[in-house]
């Protein structure tokens, strides 16, 4: 089944299933002007455009008031069954704050493990809160999930190497000071 979404009064709505649009187009709620997208369309177009070219004989909207323009960008649909990253044409959003702490966490774990040999410290809240944001994308493709998933993954490496680290500048250490007691 097709949904679809339009816009109404600047702001977007649906989805909608076709027979609803249909009542909605007979009804005069969507006009020639309106904007409207469903999946498989490269970009929004008005009404009156699809109707023109379509061969599904959609019915023709009833003449209307045009409808002036809000802003140049109509927001992407959103709905949890159509991810906005996902769809053609789609405005990519920006990234939660929480994927963004993660990465940024991920990021300066790194940096002063690699400096300071003790990133650590930012590897621990890195991995807490990439994990978290993770969590909360709910699995939905975008630059939420791709932040969460590289702050998680620079927080792992960067406690890895912490170990490491640790270990390579000790374990030797203690061992010399065994041989030496011997």
């Amino acid at each position: 089944m097709k949904y679809w979404f339009y816009v109404l009064d600047g702001q977007q709505a649906g989805p909608v299933d076709e027979i609803t649009f249909q009542q909605l187009v007979l009804s005069g709620t969507i006009v020639a002007e309106t904007l409207v997208w469903s999946d498989g369309m490269a970009d929004w177009c008005t009404y009156g455009e699809l109707a023109a070219r379509s061969t599904a004989g959609l019915p023709l909207p009833p003449a209307g008031p045009p409808v002036p323009p809000t802003s140049t960008s109509i927001p992407a649909p959103l709905s949890s069954s159509f991810p906005s990253s996902s769809l053609p044409g789609a405005s990519s959003a920006s990234p939660s704050p929480m994927a963004l702490s993660g990465l940024v966490l991920g990021v300066v774990s790194m940096t002063f493990g690699f400096c300071c040999c003790s990133g650590w410290p930012f590897s621990i809240p890195g991995i807490i809160v990439s994990g978290i944001a993770l969590s909360q994308s709910g699995g939905v493709k975008g630059p939420s999930r791709q932040y969460a998933a590289i702050g998680l993954a620079l927080s792992i490496l960067s406690l890895l190497l912490s170990v490491i680290f640790l270990l390579l500048g000790t374990v030797p250490h203690f061992m010399g000071r065994r041989f030496l007691h011997m």
